[in-house]
C-alpha cells in the first residue's frame, strides 16, 4: 500500500501540460493553444480512486488545486492569491484520513512570493519555517532548492534538458534519473518523480514532451533500473493533449477546458 500511495502522490501532486498557462512566462504558448488542463481522474476497477482538479479565476489564472488520493486517504489543497495579476501568496493544506493510519500529520504551509529574472522565491510566513527557491529558463524549471530559515538544506532537485527542451536528467540528491524516447503528446508527469509542488501555479514544466524510458541510479549504490511506458496505451485529442493512459478497467483520464 505504501508503494502504491507513493506512486499516486508522484502522479497527482502536480500536473502541468504545455497547453496550460498561468503567468506571463507562457504568453506565447497560451496564444497558440487555448486548452487549459482541468482534471485528472484515476479509475481503478471501474471506480474513481483518485483525482486532481484545477479551478481558474476570471482572468484564467489558477486559483485552487484540489487533489484527492486513494479515496480521500490524502487530500491536498493549493490556494493562490494575486496582487495586480501577479502571484503574491501561495499556500498548501494537506489532510489525512485517520481511519487509514495515525502516523501521518496534517500540515499547512504558506509562502509570500517574490518573482525575479529566471528565479522565484517562496518565503515561508505565518509559522512556515522553510523557503523555496526555483530557478528556470523560459517556461522550464532548472533547479528547486528547499531550505529552512536557519539555512539548512532540506531538499534539492536539479533538471537538465536536451536542445529540444525534453528532460534527459533529474536528481533528487538520493537518486539520479536519465530519460529518453519521448512521446508525441504534450507532457504529463504520470508517476514521474520530477512532479514537484507549486510548479503548476507558475506555469513551469520539466519537459516539452513526456519521456517514456527512464533509468534510475541510487547514490547509495546497487544496480540501475530501467523502465519504459507503453506508448500504445495513450490517447490524444486534436491538440496532442494526452486524454487517456491505460486500458480496460484501470486507466488515467485527463480533461481540458477552453478559457
Amino acid at each position: 500500500m505504501n508503494s502504491l500511495k507513493h506512486n499516486l502522490i508522484l502522479a497527482l501532486i502536480v500536473i502541468f501540460i504545455s497547453s496550460c498557462s498561468t503567468n506571463d512566462n507562457n504568453q506565447n504558448e497560451s496564444k497558440e493553444i487555448s486548452n487549459f488542463y482541468k482534471k485528472t481522474t484515476l479509475i481503478r476497477d471501474s471506480e474513481i480512486s483518485s483525482f486532481q482538479e484545477v479551478f481558474y479565476n476570471a482572468d484564467n489564472k489558477i486559483e485552487n488545486v484540489v487533489t484527492s488520493i486513494d479515496d480521500n486517504w490524502k487530500v491536498s489543497t493549493i490556494e493562490i492569491e494575486y496582487d495586480q495579476g501577479e502571484i503574491s501568496i501561495i499556500s498548501k493544506r494537506v489532510e489525512y484520513d485517520d481511519s487509514y493510519s495515525d502516523n501521518e500529520t496534517n500540515t499547512f504551509e504558506e509562502f509570500e512570493v517574490f518573482q525575479g529574472y529566471e528565479e522565484i522565491i517562496l518565503k515561508g510566513i505565518n509559522n512556515t519555517e522553510k523557503s523555496i527557491r526555483i530557478e528556470f529558463t523560459g517556461n522550464y524549471v532548472d533547479l528547486i532548492d528547499i531550505f529552512s530559515h536557519s539555512n539548512e538544506r532540506l531538499e534539492y532537485y536539479t533538471f537538465k534538458r536536451n536542445s529540444e527542451n525534453n528532460i534527459v536528467f533529474f536528481s533528487d540528491e538520493n537518486i539520479d534519473f536519465n530519460y529518453s524516447n519521448f512521446d508525441q503528446g504534450n507532457v504529463l508527469p504520470l508517476h514521474r518523480e520530477y512532479s514537484i509542488d507549486y510548479l503548476l501555479a507558475f506555469g513551469l514544466k520539466p519537459s516539452k514532451k513526456l519521456p517514456l524510458t527512464q533509468e534510475s541510479i541510487h547514490s547509495s549504490g546497487g544496480n540501475s533500473q530501467e523502465s519504459t511506458m507503453d506508448s500504445s496505451l495513450f490517447s490524444y485529442d486534436q491538440n496532442d493533449n494526452i486524454i487517456k493512459y491505460g486500458h480496460n478497467e484501470n486507466y488515467w483520464e485527463y480533461t481540458y477546458i477552453d478559457l
